[in-house]
């Protein structure tokens, strides 16, 4: 048999099978709704074809905006939902695709002699195995239940890698028909750098791997020179960023009109204080990278990974040193990368982890099938048993077909504001970010303005808000001038005082609050600090509090917040019960304070030892004598 038929024979059913089993478990526990983070602000970008935060990620938008208009749910973040679920369904039908190449037509030799048939069916069964733990790998999972680019980005990249192999190795013996898959790498790769710039990690270990595979004689570099054509064009995709900011939509992150607003967008420049920012972050990083590992991989895969290292460094040291750079280069970027939602930067790593366990479990059914009466059911069956045991671990962890709480936390907001209303808040995670998609995409409570105080640092979002809100800030525009001639100085990286930025923003913050308070209800989230707010009265009203320039007592509603059950797998749930609680105790101090009684101190403990069993100050005032 030919070595395309080989490679054709019993592909596309376990490939079929892999996409099956992964979709349906995906929709089982996908997201119902907006997720934390970014959820609400990108679903918004899709479905209004606007600019999304660094980098951008034109690609995503695009085929999010695609995405968005298909008859395939009931509602635009249900369709993007899916997208995500379909996209990490497809990433592991490549990864298959990719570790059942290498066995095939790789110099990974038999521990034991087999016939062709016995070693072919191996070979399947463990790419299928391994593709299953990998799309049952807790991170990898969680990818695929909400908007997120990281979908896509893990796609893009499984996309990458199994082209690169079909080129390499399946495709080595036809030059014309190599040079085309290798092209078509290339302008994939491309096309990844336009949704996720870490694809960038992908070029040290494939650039190396490449060079020693085609050993730079002259074919090599031509195929180089023509490969680099090839990902330029990919790479034009982020020319979307610039024509679409010319047209001011919203959301229109970064206002990227000229050639340095987009270099300063597509490079993450506001992100770079984070970047090797400490050592000691980095261990701290790297510490909890390696501590989660094994849970990650559900415990069997790590041991299989471990032997299947030992598998390459006898059997094919190149891909050995190929993926350990990989592996090496997603590491180091990830752990001195200082923010707190970093496990989807390290999905490279994750992805090398499941493969050496792909090889590994190759090894040990060649050693079953070559020891047992052949059994085709039995190395099946064994074939998935990490998988199996990844997804009996890790569904109740990661099940997120109950989660409402971003949804109902957003809600609950908005009703605590009257009509008309201007809000001051960075609660980007729990509910700003949302607000972007319950608004602009599906119209609710349009006549609140939602102003994210810590975006205001930015000039183009102040640009934003006077595009949306014309009126309430024209009171103000003296003071926003005066922040923006110093935030300019920052932007354009020439000498500035920190303390006079600083200064000025307060100032512009306050003129606004002031301002706006002439002709609407003012309202803050408790995070918001009180030089933001200077001389006036906070009261708490919902999940907020609303301002007052006198200090009598005003009579705000009992908070009483309608939500679903908070599921223990929703991540940031534990601290949205708190917010809830929080605004409780705050609405029953105040009262307690006035000298309002009734309802007072009592019900709120009990609202908020209700939303949040476990929090600390509301068990403490209950065990108060006046509270019983």
């Amino acid at each position: 048999m030919s070595r395309l038929g080989t490679f054709r024979t019993a592909s596309w059913p376990p490939a079929a099978l892999v996409l099956l089993l992964t979709g349906a478990v995906y929709l089982l526990t996908l997201t119902p709704g907006v997720g934390f983070i970014d959820s609400g602000e990108l679903a918004a970008v899709c479905c209004r074809l606007g600019v999304a935060h660094p980098t951008g990620y034109p690609l995503f938008t695009l085929v999010g905006a695609l995405a968005a208009r298909l008859p395939i749910g009931p509602e635009e973040i249900v369709r993007l939902n899916r997208m995500a679920a379909l996209s990490c369904s497809l990433a592991a039908v490549l990864f298959f695709l990719t570790v059942r190449s290498l066995l095939l037509f790789g110099p990974i030799h038999g521990a034991v002699h087999l016939g062709h048939r016995q070693r072919l069916f191996c070979v399947t069964a463990s790419a299928v195995g391994g593709a299953l733990l990998l799309a049952f790998s807790r991170t990898f999972w969680t990818q695929a239940l909400g908007v997120e680019v990281y979908s896509l980005h893990l796609l893009l990249l499984s996309a990458v890698i199994y082209l690169f192999v079909r080129a390499a190795y399946v495709e080595q013996d036809d030059e014309g028909r190599a040079t085309s898959w290798w092209l078509l790498c290339s302008f994939v790769l491309g096309l990844a750098f336009t949704n996720h710039m870490t694809t960038i990690l992908l070029l040290p270990g494939l650039l190396i791997w490449f060079v020693v595979l085609q050993r730079w004689g002259v074919r090599a570099r031509k195929i180089f020179a023509a490969g680099v054509v090839s990902g330029l064009a990919g790479l034009s995709l982020y020319l979307y960023l610039p024509l679409r900011a010319a047209g001011d939509p919203v959301p229109g992150w970064g206002h990227v009109t000229t050639l340095e607003r987009l270099l300063w967008h597509v490079s993450g420049k506001q992100y770079r204080v984070w970047i090797f920012s400490s050592s000691d972050a980095a261990l701290r990083q790297l510490s909890a990278f390696l501590n989660g590992l094994p849970a990650e991989v559900a415990y069997t895969g790590l041991p299989l990974a471990l032997l299947g290292l030992l598998v390459l460094w006898r059997s094919d040291r190149t891909l050995f040193w190929a993926t350990i750079i990989l592996w090496v280069s997603c590491v180091l970027y990830a752990i001195n990368y200082e923010i707190h939602d970093i496990a989807s930067y390290f999905l490279l790593a994750y992805w090398c982890v499941a493969l050496w366990g792909t090889i590994g479990l190759y090894r040990v059914l060649e050693w079953l099938a070559g020891r047992l009466t052949w059994s085709g059911p039995l190395i099946a069956s064994v074939a998935c048993i990490p998988a199996l045991v990844a997804l009996l671990v890790q569904f109740p962890r990661v099940d997120q077909s109950e989660n409402h709480t971003v949804e109902d936390y957003t809600r609950a907001m908005f009703a605590s504001f009257d009509s008309n209303a201007v809000v001051l808040s960075y609660q980007w995670d729990y509910w700003v970010s949302a607000s972007y998609y319950y608004q602009l995409v599906r119209n609710l409570r349009t006549d609140v303005t939602v102003i994210d105080k810590e975006l205001l640092r930015r000039s183009w979002y102040i640009r934003e808000v006077r595009n949306r809100f014309p009126s309430l800030l024209a009171a103000s525009r003296a003071e926003i001038d005066a922040f923006l001639v110093e935030l300019q100085k920052f932007e354009q990286e020439r000498p500035y005082q920190s303390a006079v930025i600083q200064a000025r923003f307060e100032g512009m913050i306050n003129a606004i609050v002031r301002n706006a308070l002439s002709t609407h209800p003012v309202y803050v989230t408790g995070e918001i600090e009180p030089e933001f707010t200077v001389q006036l009265q906070r009261v708490p009203w919902g999940l907020a509090y609303r301002l007052f320039r006198d200090s009598t007592f005003h009579d705000s509603p009992s908070p009483e917040f309608k939500f679903r059950p908070i599921p223990e797998s929703a991540e940031m749930g534990p601290i949205v019960r708190r917010f809830y609680s929080n605004a409780a105790l705050a609405w029953g101090e105040y009262r307690f304070r006035s000298g309002k009684e009734e309802p007072g101190l009592k019900h709120a403990v009990e609202l908020a030892l209700l939303y949040d069993p476990a929090h600390p100050a509301a068990q403490k005032l209950a065990r108060r004598p006046l509270i019983r």
